[in-house]
């Protein structure tokens, strides 16, 4: 199904009965990355699944957005479906936007559940401080025009050694992700007065559980669940574990 929210045509589903859940997806990610997470919830919640602003078969975002932005889009869907107070579930960077949204628009969200989120800066020193200086850099040499066509091969080693590979492959997105990857929420995290719930991979290396921990000391009330054998992809490979952790927790709120 298709709804357009301020100009922007959102693909999406609504699976189930009962109190509402919006699932957010990550960079790079669809629809297609929390199906499996969709229909288990549906068995017990009325589920929101969508390919965001940028993603999928949705329109991309008229400008570069950063997180507050995301929010707002998250908003106006919440009004334009006539949601009452859901759970947003966000992993990765869906977590990031879950958490935007939870201190701008503390009213219109029962609950926050934060999967392998990022919206914490990672600090960048040593080999990856001087690469990320070398892709500033890199940006007025490369303009050069007898440079310009080692631009592909370089700018992909040097990104790649900053762990923002996504970059290249983000077409139009790219001002958007610059955007996003440069946010840092941390001195904002006790604005939220939201039940939440921090789902985590013991071994994530795209956000890692430093991460987490930092999200439950900043975040009053947050419960943190570090899951064993599992990466960033949590919601992806294991969504039964992940539905009920998020179906037991939210039955101890009630």
């Amino acid at each position: 199904m298709y709804v357009d929210i301020d100009k922007i045509r959102v693909n999406y589903t609504i699976k189930g009965e009962g109190k509402p859940v919006i699932l957010l997806h990550g960079w790079g990610g669809s629809i297609h990355s929390l199906t499996d997470l969709q229909y288990l919830l549906s068995q017990n919640f009325q589920v929101v699944n969508l390919d965001l602003p940028g993603f999928g078969d949705s329109s991309n975002p008229p400008s570069a957005w950063g997180s507050s932005d995301y929010a707002m889009f998250v908003n106006a869907l919440i009004d334009k479906l006539k949601l009452s107070s859901p759970i947003l579930v966000g992993h990765s960077n869906g977590g990031r936007i879950a958490v935007r949204f939870a201190i701008d628009f503390p009213s219109k969200a029962k609950s926050i559940v934060l999967i392998d989120s990022s919206g914490i800066k990672p600090v960048i020193t040593g080999k990856r401080k001087l690469a990320s200086n070398l892709v500033q850099t890199g940006k007025s040499i490369f303009s050069l025009p007898i440079l310009s066509s080692f631009e592909p091969i370089v700018k992909r080693t040097m990104y790649k050694s900053i762990g923002e590979t996504d970059y290249l492959n983000s077409g139009e997105m790219k001002e958007t992700f610059l955007k996003l990857i440069n946010e840092d929420l941390e001195n904002e995290l006790e604005k939220i007065n939201l039940p939440c719930l921090i789902l985590w991979g013991k071994d994530d290396t795209q956000t890692p559980l430093w991460m987490g921990d930092r999200l439950n000391s900043k975040i009053k009330g947050s419960k943190l669940e570090v899951i064993e054998n599992a990466g960033h992809s949590l919601p992806l490979k294991y969504p039964e574990l992940v539905k009920n952790k998020i179906l037991e927790w939210d039955n101890g709120l009630d």
